[in-house]
């Protein structure tokens, strides 16, 4: 009789136990959950006034502010062959591009990576009038097939199975002379870059560390090894400039901005926000609590059964 009394009394003790502990995880998960909305609601409250006052004294959005140096490389442009029609091509095009291997990937990404590494990559002859027909033919086909967007896509979808940033390099033969003053820059279209080019003398060239490009050696038509698509929405820090180098009359070594984007739209440089981290770190704070919940009342049940 004493005994069956005391295993109801931790029975009624361990009901207890329970009851109050559901009570302050809710408690608490409430306190979590109110914490960080107000602090989210405080951060939002915060970065309005300052927009209204004009006064932000933010690095990041202060750094955004500023304009980025455009690497228009005028030899990118004397690669469109201007006797080549674009629907020859893109025929082509469709006949010999990879059928798409990776997640989310569709045809017509494969063929737009093919077609604009195998027309718009090949060297010609430097000519004047055929690099400005060139550079109007190209910007038709940007705006006219969506090649753009398409190629920007095709990149974010195979950075989901990538490491996330990638180190490449970039030449031309054209020399150029960069004001990098404010030390950003951005490239004006896709660049590709490799590992598998050959330096000469007398060319600018590009040490990239990359965040946003994507290997695209899969779909193009170019046999070099570990080829990097870099879209022109990315932004770099110049870290360092090298001039008469052995292998390249001045070398560049860029490194990818974290804190600015590129809009092409409004053509101005936009900070990439920080509250899409904070909402992470709610629902992982809520996950975890969830889960510790469910594993205490597991481990709650298997006591007061064993007490049976």
């Amino acid at each position: 009789m004493a005994s069956w009394e005391r295993k109801a009394h931790q029975r009624k003790t361990l009901y207890a136990c329970a009851i109050i502990f559901l009570v302050l995880l809710v408690a608490l998960l409430m306190f979590v959950v109110i914490y960080l909305t107000l602090s989210r609601q405080g951060i939002v409250e915060e970065d309005s006034i300052q927009e209204q006052t004009s006064d932000l004294n933010d690095d990041v959005y202060d750094e955004c502010r500023s304009r980025a140096v455009v690497v228009n490389d005028k030899a990118i442009m004397q690669t469109w062959d201007t006797r080549t029609n674009f629907s020859q091509a893109w025929s082509n095009a469709e006949q010999k591009a990879r059928e798409p291997a990776h997640a989310y990937m569709e045809k017509h990404h494969s063929i737009d990576i093919y077609m604009y590494t195998n027309i718009m990559l090949q060297p010609l002859e430097s000519d004047l009038d055929t690099t400005e027909r060139a550079g109007k033919q190209l910007k038709e086909t940007f705006e006219s097939r969506s090649l753009y967007f398409s190629l920007s896509e095709a990149i974010q979808i195979l950075k989901h199975s990538q490491v996330t940033c990638l180190t490449t390099n970039y030449k031309t033969e054209t020399l150029l002379n960069l004001n990098t003053s404010n030390k950003l820059v951005r490239f004006s279209t896709f660049m590709l870059g490799s590992d598998g080019w050959n330096f000469t003398s007398n060319v600018s060239c590009f040490e990239i560390y990359t965040c946003f490009g994507a290997d695209i050696t899969y779909y193009s038509a170019l046999e070099l090894s570990s080829q990097v698509l870099i879209p022109p929405y990315e932004v770099f820090k110049v870290t360092d400039i090298e001039t008469n180098a052995q292998r390249c009359k001045v070398i560049y070594r860029l490194k990818s901005n974290l804190n600015c984007v590129y809009d092409k739209e409004s053509n101005m440089l936009h900070p990439i926000s920080a509250l899409p981290v904070n909402g992470f770190w709610l629902i992982f704070a809520i996950i975890c609590i969830i889960i510790a919940s469910l594993l205490l009342l597991f481990i709650i049940v298997k006591v007061l059964r064993s007490h049976k």
